[in-house]
């Protein structure tokens, strides 16, 4: 790891929702410094700068990428803008903190993972669910061999009457196709999918097939102003190459209880994380279940016993959050996660579930990789 300065001076891309959760984020954060936030809209720029005391606003995010004093940028805009500026800010030489997804296309995450190779800067995706004690623990018991070896995940979350915009939350954008990629799979199924590839350990995948939903009725004029044209909800089944197979689902809306969940099963024992959703669930601990001789053995995992042990070796703080972790990583304090090839794996796994919508039939990943060069030739 390279050394660095304590104080990390960053500029922040996009000041909407996002941009300013991640704003107030850093306020919390010893040694991230904001010193400059850049947005098209200059007003709510102004506005963000003003609320988290930011010295400077741009309106032309190269302006900004050009001062030499900005080590790494936050890019908090709408998916189908993650790329161009991602690897512009690579190319400056910043290293970059995306929000997820990764971008609205594999064929645009991949580029950007490249950039991030060919420059030499790191490519952070915010995927904050792998910082959950809960998933930390699960991940030490896989690298100690607990589970044995892991052949299959399951993903699933699912909300009631919660699509965006035309359920009362978010912009028109998160439901255009356009400018988001894709609807609740890419959305919502990137929290829980991105856990169960961490604990898999992030395998290829091969073949998939899958369905997408649009059937709750929704108000026609939102509907209409809207220009709604992604999935309510998306299920699909992936096979891996080394084997392992995974199961995934996620809904904005749908007529069934709240849940938000995922599993990996493996060949010694397996993990099963609680509803994330549903409020009385939210500080249960994952439980582990093997045998021992012929008794079943179920357990939960102590989260507090974890939390007090990586206190003691001075590592909670860099596994806080993403952002702390991108921080101390800036910092030289621990290594960067895979965040990025883990979110370039989701989105291939979510065209997977598109390209056998399109064609009716299992897809393999190849033709995946073909039918998204294909479209994104000039």
């Amino acid at each position: 790891m390279t050394a660095t300065n304590d104080e990390i001076r960053i500029g922040v891309v996009g000041t909407g929702k996002i941009g300013n959760g991640h704003l107030k984020r850093y306020a919390d954060i010893p040694g991230a410094r904001v010193v400059a936030v850049c947005d098209i809209n200059e007003a709510a720029a102004r506005a963000a700068a003003s609320e988290h005391g930011v010295a400077d606003v741009y309106t032309d995010y190269h302006q900004m990428l050009a001062r030499p004093d900005i080590q790494a940028v936050d890019v908090c805009l709408h998916n189908q803008l993650h790329r161009p500026v991602s690897i512009d800010a690579m190319q400056a030489g910043k290293d970059v903190y995306c929000e997820k997804p990764i971008a609205a296309t594999y064929a645009d995450g991949l580029a950007m993972v490249q950039a991030a190779e060919r420059t030499g800067q790191r490519l952070h995706v915010q995927i904050g669910t792998i910082f959950s004690p809960a998933v930390r623990v699960a991940r030490e018991m896989v690298d100690a061999g607990r589970l044995g070896e892991i052949y299959h995940g399951r993903a699933y979350v699912n909300l009631r009457h919660s699509r965006p915009f035309v359920d009362g939350r978010n912009t028109a954008q998160f439901v255009r196709k356009e400018t988001a990629g894709g609807g609740a799979l890419i959305d919502w199924g990137i929290y829980v999918m991105c856990k169960v590839l961490w604990l898999m350990g992030n395998p290829k995948p091969t073949r998939s097939t899958g369905q997408t939903y649009d059937k709750i009725p929704m108000d026609p004029a939102r509907r209409a102003e809207a220009r709604y044209d992604v999935e309510e909800m998306g299920c699909g089944f992936v096979h891996f190459d080394n084997g392992a197979t995974l199961d995934v689902l996620a809904a904005w809306a749908m007529n069934l209880d709240e849940q938000n969940g995922c599993a990996v099963a493996g060949t010694k024992g397996g993990v099963m994380f609680p509803s994330l959703v549903r409020r009385d669930d939210h500080d249960l601990p994952p439980r582990f279940f093997s045998a021992v001789a012929d008794p079943w053995v179920t357990e939960p995992l102590d989260l507090e016993a974890a939390n007090a042990r990586w206190a003691e070796a001075g590592l909670a703080d860099a596994y806080d959050s993403p952002q702390h972790h991108w921080v101390r990583v800036q910092q030289g304090k621990v290594e960067l996660l895979p965040t990025a090839r883990i979110a370039l794996n989701m989105i291939l796994i979510a065209e997977g579930v598109y390209r056998s919508v399109e064609l009716g039939r299992e897809v393999t990943t190849e033709e995946v990789l073909e039918m998204g060069r294909a479209e994104s030739r000039p």
